[in-house]
This record gives C-alpha cells, sequence and structure tokens, in this order.
C-alpha cells in the first residue's frame, strides 16, 4: 500500500471513528447554513487519487461547512442571531499580522418549532447514457423505489426524466405507489445531457401546483456536463425565475464529470444546498442527515451587510459566491433563505463533517492614521419571517482593539472564534497551495510544509478532531507533490513543476473527476438523500 492509499485510508477510518458525537435531531437550534456548498468531496478526492486539486474545486462555504464552530448563545430574542467576532494574529504562512472578521447566524429555534408542511417533490432525474456506466441507473432506480415507499401520507412526488430531450413521467400526486414503481422500472440510459429541458418541466411542474400550505421542493441530478439543449447560463436563467416564487432547489453531482459552477450556482439560487458525492462514506451523513434540516426556512429575502469603519479597508471575503462588493468601505450578501445546519455539536456526525453551518470570512485591512476609538465595522442582518412580510433588522459594531500590532499571544474577542481563526488559516493555506501548484508545484509544497507546521502546532495545544482531519489532507498534498517532484529548496527558482501525464494534475473548473468508481453504493446513495427530505417530518 502506498503512503496516498495508506493517508486515504487512515482519513476514512478517522472520520468513521468519530459516531460517536453528540448529533440530536430534536436537541434545540444551532447554526444557520446559507446553502450552496456543503463538502469540499471533490477537492478531497482528487488528493486521494493522487492529484492536485484545481483553486477552483476548494470552495470556501464547503470548507466551513465541513467545520463546526460554536457561536455564542442565541439570546436575541429573535428567530435568528447575528454575531460578529474578531481575531487578530499572524497568519500560518507568512506570519503577518492578520484580523479578521467572521460573521454568522444562529438560531434557538430547533427542527420541532418549525411547521410541518406536507411536501411536493420533483424528481429530475439525469437518464443520459453516461449513467449505464457503473450501473448508476440501476441503483437510481432502487433508490426512487425506496424513495416511493417512504412517501408520507399527503406528501406528493413527481419524477421527470432527461437526456437528450426531458419528459414528465409522473406528475404530482397522479399516480399510485404501484404506478411510480413501474415507470422508475422502465429507465433505459440513452443520449446526451439536457439539462435546460429537464429543469423546465420540473419546475413547471412545481409551480403550477404551489402553495403556502405546502413545501416545495425540486431535486435536480447530474453526471455529466451539457452536451444537448440550451447552455449553463440559460439554466441559470431559467431557475432564478422560478425560484422567486418560493420553490426551493437542492443539486447533486455524481460520477466522471459534471458542471460543477451550474450545479453549485443553481442550488445557491435556490435556497438550497449542493453535493457532491465522492464515496460511500458520505450516504449518511449527506442523505440521511443533512437535508432533515433544510426543508424548512428559518428566515427568507436574508440580505447580510457591512460597513467597515473608517481605520479599516475590507480586504477579501470568503465563505459565499453571493457577495457584493462596494469597495474597501463595505459590501452585501443577498440569499433567499437559511436553514438549521445539522451539525450541534464539535463532534463529527456518524460519518462524516458536513453540516457544520456557514461563516463569513472577511480580512480587514488595518489603516494608518489617527483614529478615534476601536471600531473595525458595522454589522446588519435583515430578513422576512416566513408565512409573513414581517422584517426584523439586526445591527451590530464589531471592535478591534489591536489595530497597531498583534499581541503576543495573540486576540480572539470570543473563546467560539479560536477554532475558526484555525479553520481560516487552514483555509488560505490550502487555497494558495492550489493556486501556486497551477504554474509552480515547489512553492506549492512550501506553502503546504509551512501551513502543516503551523496546525501541528495548534492542535498540539487545541485538541480538534476538524483540524486533525485537515492535518490528513495537509499529508496527502504534500506526498502528491512530492510524487511529481516537488522540491521545496527549488521554490523561486524557475524550475518548471515535474508533471506525469498518468497522474491527474489540476482540475477543470467547469468538470469534476471522481477518480474512479463507487460503484453501487455511489449510486444508490443518491436516492437516499431524498429520503432524508421525508424522514425530517417522522423525527419531529
Amino acid at each position: 500500500m502506498t503512503r496516498k492509499h495508506l493517508l486515504a485510508t487512515l482519513l476514512s477510518m478517522f472520520l468513521a471513528s468519530c459516531a460517536d458525537g453528540d448529533f440530536d435531531s430534536a436537541g434545540g437550534g444551532g447554526n444557520v447554513g446559507f446553502g450552496g456548498a456543503q463538502d469540499i468531496g471533490q477537492f478531497r478526492d482528487i488528493l486521494q487519487e493522487g492529484g492536485i486539486p484545481g483553486a477552483a474545486t476548494l470552495d470556501a462555504n464547503g470548507f466551513f461547512s465541513e467545520h463546526f464552530t460554536e457561536l455564542p448563545p442565541a439570546d436575541c430574542g429573535q428567530s435568528l442571531c447575528l454575531h460578529g467576532m474578531v481575531s487578530v494574529n499572524r497568519d500560518w504562512v507568512d506570519d503577518e499580522y492578520q484580523a479578521v472578521l467572521r460573521v454568522a447566524l444562529n438560531s434557538s429555534i430547533s427542527p420541532d418549532e418549525l411547521s410541518d408542511k406536507p411536501l411536493d417533490l420533483v424528481v429530475v432525474v439525469d437518464t443520459s447514457g453516461s449513467m449505464e456506466s457503473d450501473d448508476r441507473l440501476s441503483y437510481v432506480q432502487q433508490g426512487l423505489s425506496l424513495l416511493i415507499d417512504e412517501l408520507d401520507e399527503g406528501d406528493r412526488l413527481g419524477i421527470v426524466r432527461y437526456s437528450s430531450d426531458a419528459q414528465v413521467v409522473a406528475g404530482l400526486g397522479e399516480q399510485t405507489r404501484e404506478d411510480l414503481h413501474d415507470i422508475v422500472d422502465s429507465f433505459v440510459a440513452d443520449g446526451g445531457t439536457n439539462i435546460y429541458e429537464g429543469m423546465q418541466l420540473g419546475m413547471e411542474m412545481a409551480s403550477e401546483q404551489l402553495s403556502t400550505e405546502r413545501q416545495s421542493r425540486v431535486i435536480l441530478l447530474s453526471d455529466g456536463l451539457i452536451n444537448a439543449g440550451p447552455s449553463g447560463e440559460q439554466v441559470l436563467g431559467l431557475a432564478e425565475g422560478y425560484v422567486s416564487q418560493g420553490i426551493g432547489l437542492t443539486t447533486i453531482g455524481v460520477g466522471d464529470s459534471f458542471n460543477l459552477e451550474l450545479m453549485r450556482g443553481l442550488a445557491e439560487r435556490g435556497a438550497g444546498n449542493f453535493y457532491y458525492v465522492e464515496d460511500p462514506s458520505a450516504v449518511t451523513e449527506v442523505f440521511t442527515e443533512e437535508l432533515d434540516y433544510f426543508v424548512q426556512p428559518l428566515a427568507l429575502d436574508l440580505e447580510v451587510r457591512v460597513q467597515s469603519d473608517p481605520s479599516h479597508a475590507i480586504g477579501e471575503v470568503y465563505g459565499t459566491r453571493l457577495w457584493e462588493s462596494f469597495g474597501v468601505e463595505g459590501g452585501a450578501m443577498s440569499i433567499p433563505a437559511v436553514f438549521l445546519a445539522s451539525r450541534t455539536s464539535d463532534e463529527p456526525t456518524e460519518n462524516g463533517r458536513r453540516g457544520g453551518g456557514s461563516s463569513l470570512f472577511i480580512a480587514m485591512e488595518r489603516l494608518d492614521g489617527a483614529f478615534e476609538g476601536e471600531a473595525m465595522a458595522t454589522v446588519q442582518v435583515r430578513y422576512r419571517i416566513p408565512g409573513t412580510e414581517e422584517y426584523v433588522l439586526q445591527e451590530i459594531v464589531v471592535d478591534n482593539p489591536f489595530r497597531a500590532e498583534v499581541p503576543d499571544a495573540g486576540y480572539v474577542s470570543h473563546l467560539e472564534m479560536l477554532k475558526a481563526y484555525a479553520t481560516y488559516n487552514v483555509f488560505l493555506g490550502l487555497l494558495r497551495a492550489s493556486e501556486e501548484a497551477e504554474d509552480d508545484y515547489h512553492c506549492s509544497l512550501a506553502t503546504i510544509e509551512q501551513l502543516r507546521a503551523s496546525t501541528g502546532r495548534w492542535t498540539q495545544n487545541n485538541p480538534n478532531q476538524d483540524l486533525a482531519a485537515d492535518m490528513i489532507l495537509l499529508e496527502l498534498f504534500a506526498e502528491n507533490l512530492i510524487t511529481l517532484g516537488a522540491d521545496t529548496e527549488l521554490c523561486g527558482s524557475g524550475a518548471p513543476p515535474t508533471y506525469d501525464d498518468d497522474i491527474y494534475a489540476g482540475q477543470d473548473p467547469m468538470a469534476c473527476s471522481s477518480g474512479g468508481s463507487a460503484g453501487g453504493l455511489l449510486g444508490s446513495a443518491l436516492l437516499l438523500l431524498m429520503m432524508g427530505l421525508l424522514r425530517r417530518r417522522r423525527r419531529c
């Protein structure tokens, strides 16, 4: 067994060993998710297959969602509570001054308190020719059959299948369970991938039956790039119009290749989550836990706005792809809806780490000058209470008492910011190494080695399972770079990186490589996710 495969095995064993966490679906509220990517499965999968992932595969929201970090108590008296926390320290790669503002939301509401409406679920299923690979379609059929059997009284399931064209094969509530089973069993893998037509039929079905008395969600499943019908931009435009009516949209990417930007963008616009199913170990975590928590929104039409104090300028913002910058003075993020995060403790859930909740991390650049006070920024959140036209506004002022220098022991405004500071720095280091690897493996390895040292020192003093799992990723990254000829002594020398055509080196941002087959378990995982939508109501 090579070191690479050993490390991959260790990662799997490590996550599996964390099965005795405190997850409890009825245990109260918790952190809040903004939707979008919920994992870095694609990034991890490329490393485990011996490749070097491109920077586009490291989604900030997905990375932060894999790290549960505590927030102060949700005692603001509203359904959502806004928190702004600061760390002032040195960054983990260059050892330079670093000030970061973390903006996050949590809630005291438990899933039990959310209204429990019957569900209209439309599944838009890829039946293109590539679905025959690895028996994907046959396992999707088995999963759909399980889903049909799990429908609650009052739930309605609609099914659209698409390949080169699309067809409604089951209208919402129009078929018996026996008929639905027969329809699913008749699927055949053939043709191209026309996502637009499949999405259009699925959204039209959901829209025609839209009611304030029912939940409405569409799940889009794809294992391939668009090669028939309108483009991805047109698919995005189509989805936005329907989402504005109140239809939620979740996307699942699986297989050898799919349009990453499209699937991620659709979920972000659709008040839903995007998942990459990288291996069978993700099944329970993604498909039976995560979706239990975002069927019912906590808030709608949410906007987060940040205005910097004159003493600071806003730099890079990580944690959303929907940030609109107003320059160094501030910016805002608007999303259709937010949901409870599934992970409610620092312990990973039964099979992994997704679902820790979302955060914005904003680099704050100190400005020279004689500024009064310690203010760093003003943060506002505004949202609408579901089922009403009532809006709630919260505002906080965040201070930075260490503008001039880094204190010897560093500074965090809240103890809950300590792990967040570490998570932020691991992300920045991984992103930098991925970007450097596109031109120079040697400097990429130098970054990874420095990041490994910093992360190792932090985890010695602050043992944490999420950061320990990150250390395994760093080991994989370093091992792959060394295998490809990287040498830290050559960083900056102008020596070209060494490439091996037999080992994947980089990632097209519009595609995804699963790096191997997960066979039947991977196929069946897709529909277990849909079952999670239904199981939520049995728990609450």
